[in-house]
């Protein structure tokens, strides 16, 4: 700190989180669309076979692990604490204590890779599995990606946004070129292709982390690599971090339950154990309109809620939880409505083609409905979670969290046993997530003790309007296609009328009831009624 100088003050970003919302789903936007064309290269050369199944198991570690240890828990730990420390001690103190969670954070992990691999080298060789093999090939991945979240994490409690949401871009174009290159040019398949494919992965680890950094060090918030622990404040970061990483832990085993489960007991028509396959498939489309507005909106809104529940401002806590919400269910509620209805040809365009067939379509179709079912809990969950963030309790959500996940491993268990297969864990899901949003809003409420919302209903009620509006033109849509030939037998079109009538409609909805999550999404205010 300069000489005669106080604490640094935290800035919170003089533009309203929407701006942030907005410029985080673009980039978002990007990165998906570039997952989606990964998918498809994927679809094209593995399918849905035992070979990608294999991998999406072995991605499950460091995939799960970023979640948890990286833009998880410690991002969620980081931002507040991160934005009291600025305020108390200034940017000095505070990029010290970044360098030392940093710091910390990578030795354990590295630890843990270590130990792990050397016991999958020991059951690789006394049984040797596809699983094995590549989760082997993964697992420092885990390392890597951990800590670039964390950085990423850094820069969003400071106001940055942009740079950690390009990151995934750099995986999905790793993972593009290494499978195309490795086909093309090396004439590889199955697992020949598939270790290719892997190595890209750690290579996009180190670049994500090293771009991180090159923009911690543009923005003057350079860590300060140390391994101070209470001095630095990296106690106060573990002490608020742990209930979560119980909760995030609990939520990603019953993730990894699921993929296991899936591999165990289901069989398609042909034998093959695609279970997994299948269900990584329909998580991706699923997480489309997820990833790009809902944890965009999750992300940008959480530094704001991170300051007030600092200033002890619950009032203006509370009203900006219920801006999030009612943005978030403005966008999933429809989301979720054209998802199931337009889920077969969705896929079908998409996938459909080589290495993936007809009864794939099917498999991935059904599993996206019942996930979309779940949709909106999945967008107000993460609001919710990250209002009990701001107000300094940890505890709650993972209580409630863990209950959640019980029943979903016990429901997902019971139903994907029965003719549902692989449907009936993402079911599972959908029915977690909707009692798990029950729950975390009538205790938040209780805790914030505020009357009843009343813009939050008046907004879901034109919100659920507009979407049946939408969802009424795209069933119809739908059934006109189904009765012309050549309509029928083209995915492509079918899928992009659909979408585009739906999305006509909604708008158009939205402008006649006026609604105004629309007009605060695109930043403009509605034209005053004539008379």
């Amino acid at each position: 700190m300069r000489r005669g100088s106080g604490p640094t003050v935290p800035r919170v970003p003089e533009r309203p989180f929407l701006h942030h919302t907005r410029t985080i789903a673009l980039l978002t936007l990007v990165s998906r669309i570039m997952g989606l064309v990964r998918d498809v290269v994927f679809a094209n050369y593995f399918g849905a076979g035992s070979v990608m199944a294999a991998f999406r198991v072995a991605f499950v570690v460091p995939n799960l692990s970023r979640r948890v240890f990286g833009e998880g828990a410690l991002s969620a730990a980081l931002v507040p604490i991160v934005t009291r420390t600025r305020r108390s001690a200034g940017d000095d103190e505070a990029r010290r204590l970044a360098g030392a969670v940093l710091a910390w954070q990578t030795i354990i992990l590295a630890a843990i890779t270590l130990i792990v691999e050397i016991g999958l080298s020991i059951a690789h060789a006394w049984a040797p599995s596809p699983v094995l093999e590549l989760t082997r090939l993964l697992l420092p991945y885990m390392v890597l990606i951990c800590a670039a979240a964390a950085a990423g994490g850094i820069l969003n409690a400071c106001g940055r946004f942009a740079l950690p949401a390009l990151a995934p871009v750099i995986l999905n174009v790793a993972i593009i070129a290494a499978t195309a290159g490795g086909a093309v040019l090396g004439g590889l398949t199955g697992m020949g292709l598939m270790r290719v494919v892997c190595v890209a992965v750690l290579v996009s680890g180190a670049i994500q982390f090293g771009a991180q950094w090159v923009g911690l060090g543009r923005a003057g918030l350079l860590p300060r690599w140390n391994l101070g622990w209470k001095e630095r404040g990296v106690d106060r970061v573990v002490a608020f971090m742990a209930p979560m990483v119980l909760g995030l832990s609990a939520v990603q085993l019953s993730t990894l339950l699921d993929h296991l489960m899936a591999i165990s007991l289901v069989v398609d028509e042909q034998g093959r154990r695609v279970g997994p396959a299948v269900l990584a498939f329909a998580q991706n489309l699923y997480q489309l309109p997820l990833g790009v507005f809902g944890i965009a909106l999750a992300t940008a809104v959480f530094p704001k809620m991170a300051a007030l529940g600092a200033a002890q401002d619950r009032a203006a806590l509370s009203s900006t939880m219920s801006q999030g919400l009612r943005l978030a269910s403005f966008v999933a509620v429809p989301a979720a409505a054209g998802l199931v209805l337009v889920s077969h040809p969705l896929v079908q365009a998409l996938f459909e083609r080589n290495e993936f067939q007809a009864h794939d379509s099917v498999r991935v179709s059904g599993a996206l409905v019942c996930y979309a079912l779940g949709l909106p809990a999945y967008f107000a969950n993460h609001v919710l979670v990250r209002a009990f963030y701001a107000l300094g309790d940890s505890r709650t959500p993972v209580r409630i969290v863990g209950g959640m996940v019980a029943i979903n491993v016990v429901l997902g268990l019971a139903l994907v046993l029965s003719p549902l297969q692989e449907r009936g864990l993402a079911l599972a899901t959908a029915i977690s997530a909707w009692a798990q949003t029950a729950l975390l809003g009538r205790r938040l409420h209780r805790v914030l003790s505020l009357p009843p919302d009343g813009k939050l209903a008046s907004s879901l009620q034109r919100t659920a309007a507009c979407a049946a509006a939408m969802a009424a033109a795209v069933w119809i849509v739908d059934r006109l296609c189904t009765g012309v030939e050549w309509l029928a037998q083209a995915p492509t079109v079918r899928t992009a009328m659909m979408i585009t009538l739906g999305a006509g409609v909604y708008v158009a909805a939205c402008r006649a009831t006026r609604h105004g999550e629309f007009y605060a999404l695109l930043g403009v205010s509605p034209k005053p009624t004539r008379g």
